[in-house]
């Protein structure tokens, strides 16, 4: 009888340790899914903190004062930085007239275009083509309004527009993108003496007939004191530039007029990167 029994005992040995073996293989794989599953928990966790701070503008530089940003699509970022300390409006109250602002552009409802501070501006002065261009693209839905923010009687207001026609035809100033043969095709003066710029380094200002270098490059040209910021190499700029920034391509426009049309046009011819 007991000899009979030892090999169910052995049987039943291996069989237990089969099982542990089989035990401790599940264990481990449970482990491996709960591992990865932390990891994409983690993982969500994180997308969602960056999707919450880039809702918020955490990573967006700011600018300090307002900046029109041309994109090398040629669409346009304007940042507007006004002071609205004599003017009594809140942050609610703001946002609310900027979007029906633009509501009622984007609707075809209406052209005429306020800044951030809801002064009227004024677009006559120069070559008109690209107000009447934009008058096609009026009701188009274009202009998008990004941030709206009120702190220590400033104002911050951030707009989108997809090309310099729509951002003339709401805002009222001129403002021409594209190249320097084009833009004389279409009635713009080249006429003015222009600065070379190396650097932040504006030199003495030459006849642009004078230069056979500028057909071949790009211009921005607008009429408003507004710091520019252009997708290239600054190579030009017509003397009313105030002051130039080599490190993100900016110059500033006009002489302290913001918000009026006295901003004699701002020239600045660049090489694309």
């Amino acid at each position: 009888m007991s000899e009979n029994s030892r090999p169910q005992q052995t049987d039943s040995a291996e069989y237990r340790k089969l099982r542990r073996k089989r035990q401790q293989h599940r264990r481990a794989v449970l482990k491996r899914r709960l591992a990865l599953l932390c990891v994409c928990l983690a993982a969500v966790i994180v997308l969602i903190v960056v999707l919450v701070l880039k809702a918020n503008d955490v990573f967006y530089k700011k600018a300090d004062v307002s900046t029109l940003t041309v994109k090398s699509d040629g669409s346009i970022v304007l940042e507007e930085v006004v002071s609205v300390k004599d003017i009594s409006t809140d942050e609610k109250d703001l946002k609310a007239s900027l979007k029906k602002s633009i509501e009622d552009f984007n609707s075809g409802k209406t052209a005429a275009g306020t800044d951030a501070a809801g002064t009227a501006a004024d677009s006559s002065g120069s070559a008109a083509v690209t107000q009447k261009d934009a008058e096609v693209r009026n009701g188009s839905g274009a202009v998008k309004l990004q941030k709206v923010s009120v702190k220590d009687d400033t104002a911050y207001v951030r707009t989108t527009y997809p090309d310099a026609a729509t951002y003339a035809a709401y805002s009222g100033y001129t403002c021409y993108i594209g190249s320097v043969t084009g833009a004389k095709a279409v009635g713009y003066d080249f006429s003015s003496p222009l600065c070379p710029v190396v650097g932040t380094e504006r030199g003495e200002a030459v006849s642009a007939d004078t230069l056979s270098d500028t057909d071949g490059m790009q211009v921005v040209i607008v009429n408003e004191d507004i710091a520019v910021r252009v997708p290239g190499e600054i190579s030009y700029v017509t003397a009313n530039v105030a002051s130039l920034k080599a490190s993100d391509e900016t110059a500033a426009s006009g002489t302290g007029t913001y918000g009026t049309s006295v901003a004699p046009d701002t020239y600045i011819l660049y090489t694309t990167k």
